[in-house]
């Protein structure tokens, strides 16, 4: 089982953290190949998603594409625990790409991407695991509409870097039709 934990009005982590299992949707039960690292594509660059221009439109799609594309076969993430330890995880989307899935070998969860604000980046709470710190850089906090957050730890920085962008993108995407 793994949880993921609510912040409370003062940004600050509650104790105690929802745990889900195994059995708790349809979507988390199908399989998902051996995960393997992220790749970040050789046209990606962070300033193809800070420009609002409309020339990088083609590219962001691509980019799209080719992130979804990966996180349908599975990637190598961690999770990082309240206490700052990490646990190997694959990272993925179901095949409607309605839902981002995180496998351990102990559990899966299913969390909408509808639920999934894209709009929030955390970074250097220190309350919040993986914000702070020296490896912090690698890691990537998602924070769900009912205030609970998940961070993943990627494998280097670029991987991190490609998939807040691209993911963060895709999520706007998603929310404006």
């Amino acid at each position: 089982l793994f949880g993921f934990c609510s912040l409370n009005a003062d940004q600050r982590p509650k104790l105690r953290c929802t745990s889900y299992s195994d059995s708790e949707s349809a979507s988390e039960q199908q399989t998902t190949p051996a995960a393997r690292k992220l790749q970040v594509p050789d046209d990606y660059s962070p300033a193809i998603f800070t420009s609002t221009a409309g020339a990088n439109a083609y590219v962001q799609q691509s980019l799209m594409k080719k992130l979804v594309r990966q996180l349908l076969q599975g990637v190598e993430v961690a999770l990082v625990l309240d206490d700052g330890g990490k646990m190997p995880a694959s990272l993925s989307v179901d095949f409607q790409v309605a839902h981002l899935v995180i496998r351990t070998s102990q559990s899966a969860r299913a969390i909408p991407l509808g639920d999934i604000r894209g709009d929030v980046i955390i970074r250097g709470n220190a309350s919040i695991p993986g914000t702070t710190g020296p490896d912090a850089v690698k890691c990537s906090t998602l924070l769900m509409q009912d205030n609970q957050f998940v961070s993943l730890a990627f494998a280097d920085v670029p991987s991190r870097s490609f998939f807040d962008a691209v993911f963060r993108a895709m999520l706007a995407a998603r929310q404006a039709g």
